[in-house]
């Protein structure tokens, strides 16, 4: 198994498939998918060796998936349609199938994040390409729909943003990066998906952190403090004058204000805010495990014909992850979620961040936080862990950017 490892070949298969996963995942049907179902055979094969090399942080990450899981599984207990349940669980079985992904990618001979840093830089041209000739109903709809589309583009912005920020001194990938992030940005406004614009606020203070924390004195620091306010002063001003921005942020202001007034509910914000009610109602009946992980479609159309909600169309999810997990799987599965999605990965990379003062060997870590709480906002509005595309996306990408950080000073910021 070793000697494969050692293997060139496999190695740079291996790459190639890091590099390809940001310039396919938004434009090819399934590609995310099948990356990581690939490595995920290969962990079977080649990883399990590596079990034994993993620190206490690592197997803490891990072990988090396989509990999450168990908590999901739980909460078939009280499923009423198995069918959908055991068909969601399987989705599920990603965050199981992170272990095998991660040790293969742990027992790789090169540096894997200068094929990442590639991809993401031609994933912005192809996204754009892909915005301006495949138009769905006036939106960019990419391989899937238009809500994962905005929430791929705003992701391949995010990590240009990174590469952007750690690897300035290298002029010519400054620039590649910040071509590839306008490319990204603008396929992501004719998204016309509100809810990813959400992460670039939480992104940018974690750029302006960055940059506070690497300042050498206090000149640096206002320095790169003042530069920090004027990129998002820039880009605040860009939005406000963008007029498909404006209107879309208009329109759910207006949806906001109509919900509170008592007016109809059913519009685009209202609907999620219903949705996000009913689940708590469906939560209060099964505080602990919840109602099923299959059965919040089954629920809501119970709550619909009881007249207990003014919501008039039906769906399969709540359109928040926190909310349907919640409901699904109670307190038990919403906290294993969040310890194993966000919370001790979070804390994962902001430990190797915060233990390292050499700004050039940050880019891991910077870009795990950035991938973390990026995926965090995108919860807000939907389930992406039901997604199998997206997910499938946040698994390897978690794994690399985990397997990255805790490698020695001299892989980083290549």
């Amino acid at each position: 198994m070793q000697r494969t490892m050692d293997n060139r070949a496999v190695n740079l298969f291996i790459a190639g498939l890091i590099f390809l996963l940001p310039v396919t995942m938004a434009t090819v049907e399934h590609s995310a998918s099948t990356i990581f179902s690939l490595l995920f055979l290969m962990g079977l094969v080649w990883g399990w060796p590596e079990w034994k090399n993993l620190q206490a942080s690592e197997r803490h990450v891990l072990y988090a998936g396989l509990i999450f899981f168990a908590a999901a599984t739980l909460s078939l207990v009280n499923s009423d349609d198995m069918s959908k349940s055991i068909s969601r669980l399987e989705r599920l079985l990603r965050f199981v199938g992170i272990v095998p992904v991660y040790l293969l990618l742990r027992q790789l001979k090169l540096d894997a994040l200068k094929y990442l840093q590639w991809g993401v830089v031609v994933a912005g041209p192809v996204v754009l390409w892909s915005s301006i000739v495949d138009i769905e109903n006036g939106r960019a709809d990419g391989a899937y729909n238009a809500i994962l589309f905005g929430n791929f583009t705003i992701l391949i912005a995010v990590f240009a943003l990174a590469i952007g920020i750690i690897c300035r001194k290298q002029r010519w990938l400054l620039l590649l990066a910040l071509i590839s992030m306008a490319g990204a940005l603008y396929a992501s406004v004719m998204s016309l998906t509100r809810g990813s614009w959400l992460a670039f606020p939480i992104v940018a203070l974690v750029v302006l952190a960055h940059f506070l924390y690497t300042s050498n004195n206090r000149r640096e620091r206002l320095k790169r403090f003042f530069l920090a306010t004027l990129l998002l002063a820039s880009g605040l001003f860009v939005a406000i004058n963008s007029t498909i921005v404006h209107d879309r942020m208009v329109e759910a202001g207006r949806n906001l204000v109509q919900f509170a007034s008592g007016g109809d509910g059913n519009t685009a914000v209202g609907e999620r805010l219903l949705m996000w009610e009913i689940s708590y109602d469906i939560w209060q009946k099964n505080p602990m495990i919840g109602s099923g992980l299959g059965d919040y479609f089954t629920d809501m159309k119970q709550v619909m014909a009881a007249g207990e909600t003014t919501l008039i169309t039906a769906y399969g999810e709540a359109h928040s992850i926190y909310f349907e997990f919640l409901a699904t799987t109670g307190l038990l599965g919403l906290i294993t979620m969040l310890l194993a999605l966000i919370v001790l990965p979070l804390r994962f990379f902001i430990v190797a961040y915060v233990s390292r003062r050499d700004e050039m060997h940050l880019f891991a870590p910077v870009a795990g936080v950035l991938l973390v709480l990026t995926f965090a906002v995108f919860g807000i509005g939907q389930n992406w862990a039901g997604r199998s595309s997206i997910s499938s996306v946040y698994v390897v990408l978690l794994a690399l950017l985990m397997v990255s950080t805790n490698r020695q000073k001299e892989l980083y910021g290549r």
